[in-house]
């Protein structure tokens, strides 16, 4: 019992001590910087595609961050040295900020927009016409079919191709077809009354005996609703709003 005992006091001890070595810049930030503080507060505004930051008190009595960002799509954590001068001054800085409200991150235009990709890529309506622009290709144009494990399949003209989400620089696609979803039995219907009434001007050419009569007003009913669907798409291709991604920062900025 009392080995026990010492062991879990050793534990927390150590826990303890190594929590102490963690730097608290701001109550403003806390322990963790992340991206949209960071772009907000400006603590590391050279640091692209920034995700989060410590900063630590290391043995020498230095101060040293430990920043994780992207670079080339892949999550990489670099450490930086800050003097005590240096550290002053920008916990200074950071105070003196106003609070990272909902209303200040709008006013700032506040978007860490290259850590939103996979949620995008997710949550888009599939299968789907898209544009994209793949590093060190030329653009993509075709149908988006699936995205998992972080690749992105798209059924181009020619063949079925597959991309990683570290290549993709910027999509265009359509967004959501809910709100339209409304149009789909009008359309259905007007385009079964269509296929109908080709049918009847087609009995009426040929005069058929009664029997093949209905068996052109179900092929014409019939064929009017089969092609209901893809007068929906190409509709909803030419109302539906693009909107277009940028994951590169000057991409962004550009759209």
């Amino acid at each position: 019992m009392m080995k026990k005992s010492i062991f879990i006091f050793c534990l927390l001890a150590g826990w303890a001590f190594a929590q102490n070595d963690i730097i608290i810049l701001s109550p403003k930030v806390g322990s963790v910087i992340d991206a949209e503080e960071n772009q907000f507060y400006e603590i590391f505004p050279k640091i692209k595609q920034f995700v989060s930051a410590q900063i630590f008190m290391n043995e020498d009595a230095h101060y040293e961050a430990r920043i994780v960002h992207f670079k080339k799509r892949k999550r990489i954590t670099i450490t930086q040295s800050i003097t005590m001068k240096s550290f002053v001054a920008l916990q200074n800085y950071v105070n003196q900020q106003p609070l990272f409200s909902d209303e200040n991150r709008k006013k700032k235009g506040i978007d860490v927009f290259y850590l939103r990709a996979p949620k995008i890529l997710n949550e888009m309506e599939k299968p789907q016409y898209v544009q994209m622009q793949i590093a060190n290709h030329p653009k993509i144009k075709g149908t988006l079919m699936a995205y998992r494990n972080d690749s992105i399949y798209v059924q181009t003209h020619i063949q079925m191709e597959k991309f990683s989400n570290t290549e993709l620089e910027s999509i265009s696609y359509r967004l959501s077809r809910r709100e339209y979803l409304s149009l789909k039995p009008i359309i259905r219907t007007v385009t079964a009354i269509i296929g109908l009434g080709l049918s009847e001007f087609m009995n009426e050419q040929r005069h058929p005996e009664i029997d093949l009569k209905w068996h052109n007003r179900f092929l014409g009913l019939v064929a009017g609703m089969l092609v209901s669907g893809e007068i929906y798409d190409a509709l909803a291709t030419l109302i539906i709003p693009t909107e277009t991604f940028a994951l590169r920062e000057t991409e962004n900025k550009k759209n």
